[in-house]
């Protein structure tokens, strides 16, 4: 949604779940910001990865109901001295034979590899 919650969907019944993924409670200090992009663990099910637009990459356990990792995000580079601006987040895909590496592609063509339940 546009506010960063997310609802989920039971096909077999056709109506939303009660469950649901509070940005509010998650991030109570951010603004709101929406949900770009959201990815199932290919062998985890159970595990979200989820790309919100302005504020922050997040792994999220459905069965735990938490994050299990979260990794704050900027428009800004300040590593890149030269390039400075990355854009806002567009999407993530996970990554490698065993995914425990996901990408993040941003607005200006900036991607960024980070290893799974880590901060690097």
């Amino acid at each position: 949604m546009d506010d960063g919650d997310i609802y989920i969907f039971d096909l077999s019944i056709k109506t939303f779940s009660k469950f649901k993924i509070d940005y509010k409670k998650l991030f109570p200090d951010k603004p709101a910001t929406p949900v770009m992009d959201i990815k199932c663990h290919p062998t985890k099910m159970h595990r979200l990865l989820i790309a919100y637009k302005k504020t922050a990459i997040a792994v999220f356990s459905i069965n735990k109901n938490r994050f299990i990792q979260r990794l704050m995000v900027s428009a800004i580079d300040e590593m890149d001295t030269k390039h400075k601006a990355k854009g806002s987040v567009l999407a993530v895909e996970w990554l490698g034979p065993e995914y425990k590496e996901f990408v993040v592609g941003f607005e200006f063509g900036c991607i960024q590899v980070f290893k799974a339940e880590s901060s690097q």
